[in-house]
């Protein structure tokens, strides 16, 4: 299973679907074909949409805009692909909605801040993993409306459900080990050091 495979797997049953940064348009083709009767492919460049465009061309009920985050999708949808960019960049586009769908978040790093925004502002966090693909570790993320139990600090660094066992989180805290005990332990490292040896009781 690759990034786009884990991420489509978050993606419930629902009626309309924005794939916002969609690029070449694989998650909305998986959208389409599986759980949504209408998808709106979203991209803020013109050449990626096209991409898309090809991908997708013949299928009904799947509609193209140029748009940056939700600026131009000029109606509301049941659920919001954002993927393949960073954690505060995801939290700009999401804080310029003004109602709440189910998200489906892809995030490569700053994704402390993403959980922070997310638990504080109306959603609940029902999903939150860990992926390894191509060199690169990912956090995939499902919220929906609703209200969060406050997370810890260790919820907010490592994921809400960080004691499930999840052998790329592993992978990931053990590579985080070992660069910052490379590094001088300084009182930031050491505290870094800290809540991986605790998430680490629970993957091992």
């Amino acid at each position: 299973m690759d990034r786009i495979q884990a991420i489509c797997t978050l993606i419930p049953p629902c009626d309309v679907l924005v794939d916002v940064g969609c690029d070449h348009g694989l998650v909305s083709l998986y959208a389409i074909q599986n759980c949504a009767k209408e998808v709106i492919a979203s991209d803020v460049s013109a050449g990626s949409l096209k991409k898309a465009q090809q991908l997708l061309e013949g299928y009904k009920n799947v509609s193209f805009v140029v748009s940056d985050g939700f600026d131009n999708v000029e109606r509301e949808v049941d659920v919001a692909v954002i993927s393949g960019m960073g954690g505060r960049k995801i939290l700009e586009i999401i804080s310029r909605l003004t109602y709440k769908p189910t998200l489906i978040l892809g995030a490569q790093h700053n994704v402390y801040e993403l959980r922070q925004y997310l638990v504080e502002n109306g959603w609940n966090i029902e999903k939150d993993f860990c992926f390894f693909d191509r060199g690169k570790y990912y956090d995939f993320i499902r919220a929906v409306p609703g209200k969060s139990e406050t997370p810890t600090h260790v919820h907010l660094s490592f994921g809400i459900y960080y004691k499930q066992k999840n052998e790329h989180l592993l992978s990931f805290l053990l590579d985080q080990k070992r660069k910052i005990s490379g590094y001088k332990l300084t009182e930031s490292n050491l505290q870094r050091l800290a809540l991986i040896e605790e998430v680490l009781k629970w993957q091992v």
